[in-house]
């Protein structure tokens, strides 16, 4: 079966500049670093650049993080994305960082019979991101259609657990490292990498993987791309299924206490 495979350049395409009034003006994008350090008894805190990367030695371990975001008109920030790291360039970090990259989206419907579906999808490198640094070549894997999933719990950490037992096993090896473009959990990303709490229920993440932000809202860096990518694919999916495309049965496998079941879905996808 031929795969469905995006390329996602790192190049901005020229266009012709357009005019904008103060009301729709471009929202300003700033690019930060942080970390949280413990200071000397007498409290004081030892913080240095080097080669462009904000450290300091007192740095509690797993604290880095890189930023993009811009400032909504209500003064609260938007994070457009963020990753583990100090260097306020992600693609250093990235580069350095990880050989391999895949993105996982979850999204909720309701269909005709109001019967309540998350559509889960996902796309992955198979090249080494070093062999080529300014593009990603992404496959689309197989999606899952989560059935009836129960009040209050979040899809998203069950479309990423999909993701590692049935998706990450046959197409990444563990022995690479993988960075996992998320967009949700946000809060809990430095203490889910840190192995200090599950991502879902009991379970912890593969030893090889990493978890990155992104939104698929707004955003024009590589992982705001490929989050999209997965955006896209689920609702191309959802509609199929409305158009009667793909029909699900009754009843799905895979039941739990926190969903009806699941369908592995392997579909093509209309993302352009």
């Amino acid at each position: 079966m031929k795969k469905n495979r995006r390329n996602l350049q790192n190049k901005p395409r020229s266009r012709k500049k357009k005019r904008h009034s103060p009301a729709t003006q471009r929202k300003r994008v700033i690019r930060y670093t942080q970390l949280k350090a413990i200071a000397s008894a007498e409290g004081e805190v030892l913080l240095r650049i080097v080669d462009g990367k904000f450290d300091s030695p007192q740095a509690v371990h797993g604290s880095h993080i890189s930023y993009t975001a811009y400032e909504r008109s209500s003064g609260k920030q938007k994070v457009v994305s963020q990753v583990p790291g100090s260097d306020i360039h992600k693609r250093n970090i990235i580069l350095d960082k990880f050989d391999v990259i895949a993105a996982v989206d979850t999204n909720d419907y309701v269909l005709q019979d109001g019967r309540r579906i998350s559509i889960s999808s996902s796309y992955y490198s198979e090249e080494n991101l070093k062999s080529h640094p300014d593009s990603l070549k992404c496959t689309l894997a197989p999606s899952f259609i989560i059935d009836s999933p129960r009040d209050g719990l979040n899809p998203e950490v069950v479309g990423w657990h999909l993701f590692f037992t049935h998706i990450l096993p046959h197409c990444i090896s563990s022995e690479q490292r993988l960075a996992l473009v998320v967009d949700s959990e946000l809060g809990k990303h430095v203490s889910i990498n840190l192995r200090e709490e599950p991502y879902y229920n009991e379970n912890y993440l593969p030893n090889n993987v990493t978890l990155l932000y992104a939104s698929s809202d707004t955003g024009s860096e590589l992982l705001n791309k490929v989050i999209r990518h997965c955006d896209k694919a689920s609702r191309n999916l959802y509609s199929q299924v409305l158009h009667g495309e793909v029909v699900l049965p009754e009843a799905l496998g895979g039941s739990s206490e926190d969903f009806a079941g699941y369908v592995r879905v392997i579909y093509t996808s209309r993302n352009g």
